[in-house]
């Protein structure tokens, strides 16, 4: 589909649904942030014309900030029964492979084989695989050494990741030296943290990457079908009309929005890019690299913080569904 400006009058034609909101602690106290599209056309993507889109779509991955959301697509909800968490890196779906979907003229970018032979249940797992300088930390992250998805994303970011005994005699057996590892010894037993240098032009290739493994993820031939079935469910129920994704969270400031608008929102635009030009991949144009409050209105509002101890309860109890969900 081509990305076009609609009018605001093809624009409410389109089905009602609630702002997509959600809660979070900011310094000066709780917060409520709503998504709300803007009534002008912005500019999202290199050489194309401005789009008014007809509705935005926020979506953050299974961990508690989700759990507080409010009005979460709830509309969409009734009619698809989609949940917002499949458009994550991190949801396990069906296992994929990149062997007949990477495209020829991105192979370079692969430094290692394993990437495009081995199956993977994640979008992340081939996302950091990307990343990695050393091909053994590569197959590391998209084996089954490494369980949670959350895992394979800190593995490869700064943080890093703390191992097992197990996980560190793994590298030892396939002659990984003891000094790429650090040792401190911890309550829960992960006692070593390898040394993980990403490869030094990641900064530059890191978006590319991003938008062809979601776009990979979505496609009904190669990608996940769960995933597919999805996209064609939301595509659906907005006939066509142009709909901007954020990753809508305080934690991440590059691929989400930030929550409050000066995140830039790349593996939204990613989605968003998919969503427009899935069936003409081709001629789909590179994002503006612009923060997030420029395409879509934040509307933030303070509150109060909750003291009562049934709300703080129906809080914990939804975190802890949140945290174990899995797809």
């Amino acid at each position: 589909m081509a990305a076009s400006t609609i009018s605001c009058a093809q624009r409410a034609e389109e089905p009602a649904t609630k702002m997509p909101k959600a809660v979070e602690t900011s310094k000066r106290g709780p917060i409520l942030v709503t998504l709300k599209p803007y009534e002008h056309a912005v500019q999202i993507f290199e050489d194309s014309e401005p789009i008014v889109f007809a509705s935005v779509l926020a979506f953050y991955s299974h961990t508690k900030h989700d759990a507080r959301y409010e009005g979460k697509w709830e509309a969409i909800f009734q009619a698809t029964g989609i949940d917002p968490r499949i458009f994550s890196n991190l949801a396990d779906l069906e296992p994929f492979s990149l062997s007949s979907s990477w495209p020829s003229s991105l192979r370079h970018l692969a430094l290692h084989e394993c990437i495009l032979k081995i199956h993977a249940t994640n979008t992340e797992r081939f996302f950091q695989a990307f990343k990695m300088t050393k091909e053994l930390d590569a197959t590391f992250v998209l084996s089954d050494m490494i369980r949670d998805p959350k895992d394979c994303a800190a593995f490869g970011q700064r943080r890093g990741l703390w191992l097992t005994d197990v996980q560190y005699r793994w590298f030892l057996e396939r002659s990984a030296a003891v000094e790429e590892f650090v040792f401190e010894e911890r309550p829960n037993g992960k006692n070593w943290k390898k040394k993980v240098a990403p490869r030094p032009d990641w900064d530059a290739i890191s978006a590319t990457i991003m938008d062809e493994l979601v776009h990979i993820k979505f496609d009904a031939a190669h990608g996940q079908p769960s995933a597919a079935r999805v996209m064609a469910a939301i595509r659906g129920y907005f006939k066509g009309a142009p709909v901007l994704f954020v990753e809508h969270t305080s934690i991440d400031s590059l691929w989400a929005n930030g929550l409050t608008g000066e995140g830039l929102n790349k593996l939204g635009l990613a989605i968003t890019k998919t969503y427009l030009f899935g069936d003409d991949w081709e001629k789909a144009p590179k994002a503006v690299v612009q923060p997030s409050g420029k395409t879509v209105e934040h509307v933030v509002e303070e509150l109060r913080p909750p003291h009562d101890q049934e709300t703080d309860k129906e809080i914990k109890d939804a975190d802890r569904v949140a945290d174990s969900f899995t797809m």
